[in-house]
């Protein structure tokens, strides 16, 4: 039954008898509903009548069964011969991304997925183009348009929560990258959707303290204390900005109101301590280290004390306070020279600048660690060390037992030595190794009148700003950043690729794509497949033939010279390359040029896809002379034969 009814399409087909051949093929889908090879060649014959609704139901069911059964790239191909059928159906797209994606083939499932989102946006169902941007972005993190569109598109969607935190997100990855002059950029156009979201505006303000417009994030951030004057954060930001600005009263100032509301706080009491030491207010600055030289002591801030003290000690070279701090910081590093040196200039002072006597060395800083009584034991200790005249009666003096507990007593724990501190604290830098060559981003797919219209300036190599991403340009103060992606930090040293790359899919995929007539796709994937050097030589004749197929002989004739001059060909693909390009200049009406192909082909195998016949044939029209192998009329031909 079966083979009757495929005879019977066959012989309607070759008499041109297209609608009879669809009923014989119609007949045997019906007998055997799971023929998937039949439906595809009924959904064929459909096209040809011109009857598109039923060739893509065919479709359809052919494309589900290979896509069930885990033949992607079979599946890829017939909903792509659908997707010419119809280009406006959104599940066809949908179903061709994520086969894609399943394949391997990322960068075909981003360009679906583009498309789709791109008709939704047109349809204004921007919802829905959300969820298919965050798939875009779930294959490659690093892509910024996509990103950008997510947020402009959420907020046509009218989902402004989620669009700030995608906001958060795109800045955040951009600071990561230092692309400050984008991140102002961004800043700067999506900042009027959010005119009262001070979180936003704080990390704009502290962008531009980096770029080094300070004036600017003074103005921002004044603003925003209008509203509230006591935030702790703003007024953090906005004391960076002062210091930056060289503003180092208005500094102090900030600092102040800051420990008003924590006094405990050393970050902000260091920098205080530093603008009033910028201010040249000595006093002020000493009177804060004194009270709190302990604290820093305890939290491991040995070296940021000594560098402190150091720029007193130049302009305050007497005074006993500095000297007796700076020795005892000295005697916990263990630098004796410089303890030798301070009792020296202490010696010769006598007295503080303030007319005091000179402060025993066991009134100075407690740095001990121990408990009480072996506090008690280092003051007297430090008494004995001091002493000019040391001697059997002042040791007989001190209790045994104090004695014995000095000579028992554990060590005295050095704090930790902390790094010293620079002139303007700098906030540290994320690094990520970003895989992201902003030359190959997809800028086709722009939001007229959007924020997606500024994207090639905005994204595109050059587009930088004098000066936006040195980091020598203008000092970068510590500022906390205001702005974060939901969910918390990104991961450092992450490496991302877009695509993993897969010749090997890309190839069968061409191939698929070629069987289904669909040239143009078919050369698409042929060229990514090309990357693999075993695939080259077999890519390029596919391409000749597609090419051929197009009708476009000449392309076709330089791709299939291109395979011939590759260095790395084995003899058969060479043979394949010949035959192929005989066929070309056969077709180009190149019949000598012809016969020279084919016969490098007979001397490989005489027999290869009666290339015998085909020489033959193009003797005789050369009219060639059989026993000279000339042309009639005696003139050599230039090819040699065998």
């Amino acid at each position: 039954m079966k083979e009757k009814l495929l005879a019977s399409a066959q012989k309607n087909l070759e008499k041109g008898q297209i609608a009879k051949a669809v009923k014989d093929f119609q007949l045997l889908v019906g007998a055997d509903p799971k023929d998937f090879r039949s439906r595809q060649k009924l959904a064929e014959l459909y096209i040809r009548l011109r009857q598109n609704e039923q060739a893509l139901e065919e479709y359809a069911r052919v494309a589900r069964h290979y896509a069930d059964t885990g033949f992607y790239l079979k599946a890829i191909a017939v909903y792509k011969q659908m997707q010419k059928l119809d280009p406006a159906q959104p599940e066809i797209y949908l179903q061709l991304a994520e086969l894609n994606q399943k394949q391997g083939l990322l960068g075909n499932a981003q360009s679906e997925y583009r498309t789709l989102a791109l008709q939704y946006e047109e349809k204004q169902l921007f919802s829905e183009a959300v969820g298919i941007l965050k798939r875009i972005k779930e294959i490659d993190p690093d892509d910024l348009n996509t990103r950008a569109r997510i947020v402009e598109t959420s907020l046509k969607a009218k989902l402004p929560t989620a669009a700030r935190a995608e906001l958060a997100e795109l800045i955040q990855l951009l600071l990561n990258k230092n692309e400050l002059g984008r991140t102002l950029k961004t800043y700067d156009h999506f900042l009027p959707h959010f005119p009262e979201d001070a979180e936003i505006k704080s990390g704009l303000a502290e962008l531009l303290i980096r770029r080094g417009d300070v004036e600017r994030a003074i103005a921002l951030l004044e603003g925003l204390l209008k509203n509230d004057p006591a935030e702790p954060k703003i007024l953090r930001i906005l004391a960076a900005a002062f210091r930056q600005a060289g503003e180092f009263q208005k500094e102090r100032l900030i600092c102040q109101q800051l420990l008003q509301a924590a006094p405990d706080d050393l970050e902000i009491r260091e920098l205080l301590i530093r603008a009033s030491l910028d201010q040249k207010e000595w006093e002020c600055a000493l009177g804060e280290l004194e009270e709190w030289k302990e604290a820093f002591f305890r939290s491991g801030k040995v070296e940021l004390l000594k560098t402190f003290y150091q720029q007193l000690q130049i302009v305050r070279p007497t005074d006993g306070r500095v000297l007796g701090t700076l020795q005892s910081i000295y005697e916990l590093s263990g630098d004796g020279e410089k303890v030798l040196a301070l009792l020296a200039a202490k010696g010769e002072s006598g007295l503080s600048p303030s007319g005091e006597p000179q402060v025993a060395s066991e009134e100075l800083l407690d740095i001990s660690v121990l408990d009480e009584a072996v506090e008690d034991l280092e003051d007297i200790a430090e008494l004995i060390d001091e002493c000019e005249d040391f001697g059997e009666e002042l040791a007989e003096e001190i209790p045994l037992q104090f004695l014995e507990a000095i000579r028992s007593a554990p060590a005295i724990p050095a704090a930790p030595a902390a790094p010293v501190a620079p002139a303007a604290p700098v906030a540290p830098e994320l690094e990520l190794e970003l895989d992201l060559d902003l030359d190959d981003l997809d800028l086709e797919l722009e939001l007229e009148g959007g924020f997606m219209d500024d994207l090639p300036a905005y994204f595109a190599p050059g587009s930088e700003p004098a000066g936006a991403n040195e980091s020598s340009t203008a000092p970068e103060t510590e500022v906390a950043p205001a702005l974060q992606p939901a969910g918390g930090q990104p991961k450092k040293g992450i490496k991302t690729e877009v695509e993993v790359a897969d010749p090997e899919s890309h190839y069968h995929l061409g191939i698929a794509y070629k069987e289904m007539g669909l040239l143009d796709e078919a050369i698409k994937e042929l060229e990514k497949a090309m990357v693999a050097p075993a695939r080259a030589a077999d890519c390029l004749m596919l391409k000749g033939l597609c090419l051929m197929e197009q009708g476009a002989l000449a392309e076709a004739e330089k791709v299939l010279k291109e395979g011939l001059n590759r260095p790395d060909l084995v003899e058969s693909e060479k043979v394949s390359l010949h035959f192929e390009l005989g066929s070309v200049y056969e077709s180009l009406g190149r019949l000598a040029d012809a016969l020279d192909s084919f016969q490098h082909v007979a001397g490989y195998d005489l027999f290869f896809r009666q290339v015998g016949e085909r020489i033959a044939d193009l003797r005789r029209r050369l009219d060639l002379d059989p026993a000279t192998q000339q042309p009639a009329g005696g003139k050599k031909n230039r090819i040699s034969y065998v």
